[in-house]
């Protein structure tokens, strides 16, 4: 067995490198804007990842235990404890010849090529069978003698990228009487409401890879899987789901859809509570949290939801670097398993903990009733069941982030789990560096875009929007890193980089340009390049952990001076009045000051001492009757970004029942 052998062993033994890649993800996952849908989507992904593609290596003796991982790694606490513990708890559950399974993606070392190819053969036919239209390539590579592990991953990664940039054979062909689905638009309708039962016997959609209740296996005459039939309970709770979804507005529907209401029922259902990040958060909420839920029970405001997307910045780089640091392919391997673990378990485990502060600290406060056949649940007491809106958890995996949330929480949510993610990294490769001659100077940071929309804006519109925010967080942090690069030459310090987040609060055009949108900003306010970036209404994008005051300010400082108006219930109307005094083209600065210092006058102390704590106002308003003044401008520098999001933070309710005590004594 691969587990009582060295890693020195294994390589010798094992030559041949397999990559297995689920790609086109997010069409997949946003071909509809139905939220059961776009669940369901991200739910069998999760279940193709955790339970199917593990069961194939199980097959060939390459043992994943995912449950063990996630109970026993993913749940300790203390970072310098779970360090410490890793090597072992991984080697205990997972096969050494595994580099990483997770988040679409596995790689893995076999004894043969034969093998290798029939593991590839079996995996595509499970796509084929029960994920329909989502993309996975699946390649092998035997490494060359005298060929290091890691040139044998690069050339596998460019074999991959080749095999993706060929495309995929359309499984729809676009006639001009063809019935489209409902839901996607996309794909041939196949499931009409009128014959749901029969229709779906049809495409088989009943099959099942995995038993859902045990774990005996039946391989045909081929050596492939046999797919089993679901349990006549489960037939009759798909056939229920799919009619709740498609009889009352006389849908007809594709298969890939018919696939994804299934997979969202069975996410909800307790059976298979098991599998992707809603089993880690249930858990931790102590199974507080509402899985049935629709876009609007996200609205917050004037019905605004928020969108969530992040991943991890600098990994191409760090794992250059790796290559330096660990020079035998032994150490390489060892800690590149390592790796892919605790790169996933940052992730999922410091959502969790946000969410969980957060919910403690009484920030979600929406519940909803829990229904069965359309009724609502009650207790013994006779009191109606309810739980907590949460929130989506679309891609949560590997540095992946991506959900949708209350629109009030999201940015909080955002910035806490950037910050907590990058710590958790930076404690992972300076406990490396403490081992290893050979340090990696690069650290792993997270970069973001958070979206806050009205909740009928279409789904992959969010995505997309998010992803151009991100984008441009991305963009900052490699601009700010060569002014700190070229600091630390001159200083002899330590570079130290951090991610940055970019937000956007957007109304009813959904598909605004951003950059279009916020150019306007940098013509009308400083007639500068806008690479400059030298605009005194806007901030954005903002770094997660405070580093030097000197390049940009941090997300905290932001959200914290927003907190702080809020707490002192300053009025957004006054923010408002500002703002449009800051814009006003036909006054001079010395008039605007005069107004300023008119309007400041008709506050109470109390609200002229927040204004001066968020933009230290106090000593920069004076009157200077030379020509040629334009200090206005510089001042309330960031006054756009604090109105934008005023009604999307949440007070610190804590604080303001402080003050509130200390007012009454």
């Amino acid at each position: 067995m691969a587990k009582n052998k060295t890693f020195e062993e294994i390589l010798k033994e094992n030559r041949v490198l397999v990559s297995i890649e689920t790609v086109k993800i997010k069409d997949f996952i946003f071909s509809t804007n139905k939220l059961k849908l776009i669940r369901g989507a991200s739910y069998l992904l999760d279940y193709m990842n955790q339970v199917e593609v593990p069961r194939i290596l199980r097959k060939y003796g390459l043992e994943y235990k995912t449950e063990e991982l996630v109970n026993k790694i993913y749940d300790i606490s203390d970072d310098d404890e779970f360090l410490k513990q890793i090597d072992e708890k991984i080697d205990n559950a997972i096969d050494k010849r595994i580099l990483y399974v997770g988040a679409g993606n596995a790689k893995f070392l076999v004894e043969s090529k034969d093998v290798a190819e029939k593991i590839c053969k079996e995996i595509k036919e499970l796509y084929r069978e029960i994920a329909p239209s989502a993309k996975v390539v699946a390649e092998c590579y035997e490494i060359k003698e005298n060929e290091k592990l890691w040139d044998g991953i690069d050339e596998l990664v460019q074999q991959t990228a080749e095999k993706k940039s060929e495309g995929f054979p359309l499984l729809n062909i676009d006639l001009p009487f063809a019935l489209k689905c409902d839901l996607s638009g996309m794909e041939s309708a196949v499931i009409s409401y009128k014959n749901i039962d029969e229709d779906l016997e049809k495409i088989e959609i009943h099959r099942s890879g995995y038993p859902w209740e045990t774990t005996d296996e039946k391989i045909n005459d081929k050596g492939a899987i046999e797919f089993k039939d679901d349990t006549k309970n489960q037939k009759d709770n798909t056939v229920k789901a799919i009619e709740n979804v498609i009889k009352e507005e006389k849908l007809n529907i594709s298969e890939e859809s018919a696939v994804k209401i299934k997979y969202s029922n069975k996410m909800i259902k307790d059976d298979v509570n098991k599998i992707g990040f809603y089993s880690i958060i249930k858990k931790a909420l102590d199974y507080d949290i509402h899985l049935n839920t629709e876009i609007d029970d996200y609205a917050a405001g004037d019905s605004f939801i928020g969108f969530v997307y992040s991943d991890g910045d600098g990994l191409g780089d760090f794992l250059k670097n790796v290559k330096k640091v660990y020079t035998t392919e032994e150490k390489y391997l060892k800690f590149m398993r390592k790796f892919s673990v605790i790169l996933d378990r940052n992730t999922k485990y410091v959502l969790k903990e946000v969410i969980k502060g957060m919910y403690e600290n009484g920030k979600f406060v929406n519940k909803k009733p829990i229904l069965k056949d359309g009724k609502i649940l009650k207790d013994e007491k006779g009191e109606k069941i309810e739980k907590s809106v949460i929130g989506e958890f679309l891609i949560v995996g590997g540095d992946d982030l991506c959900a949708v949330f209350p629109a009030d929480l999201a940015l909080e949510i955002s910035a806490k789990f950037q910050k907590q993610f990058e710590e958790k990294m930076k404690k992972f490769t300076e406990s490396e560096n403490r081992n290893n001659e050979v340090k990696n100077r690069e650290n792993i940071t997270s970069s973001g875009g958070v979206v806050i929309a009205k909740a009928k804006t279409p789904m992959f519109q969010l995505f997309e929007q998010g992803l151009k925010l991100q984008k441009l967080a991305k963009g900052k942090r490699y601009n700010e890193n060569k002014v700190r690069d070229e600091i630390a030459k001159r200083t002899g310090n330590e570079v130290i980089r951090t991610g940055y987040i970019d937000f956007q609060v957007i109304g009813n055009e959904g598909n605004v340009d951003i950059k279009k949108y916020r150019k306007k900003w940098y013509d009308k306010f400083d007639k500068k390049d806008e690479n400059e970036r030298k605009l005194y209404i806007s901030k954005r994008p903002y770094r997660i952990n405070k580093l030097d005051e000197k390049v940009s300010e941090s997300i905290d400082k932001l959200i914290e001076n927003v907190k702080k108006l809020k707490n002192k219930n300053f009025p957004n109307t006054k923010i408002r009045y500002i703002y449009d005094l800051k814009k006003d083209e036909t006054k001079t600065d010395n008039e605007k000051i005069m107004e300023s210092i008119n309007i400041l006058s008709k506050m109470s102390l109390e609200e002229i001492q927040v204004l001066d704590e968020v933009w230290k106002i106090k000593d920069k308003i004076k009157l200077d009757f030379e020509t040629g003044n334009e200090k206005f401008k510089e001042f309330f520098d960031n006054i756009f970004d604090i109105l934008e999001i005023y009604d999307f933070i949440q007070k610190d309710e804590k604080s303001s029942e402080k003050e509130d005590n200390n007012s009454g004594n």
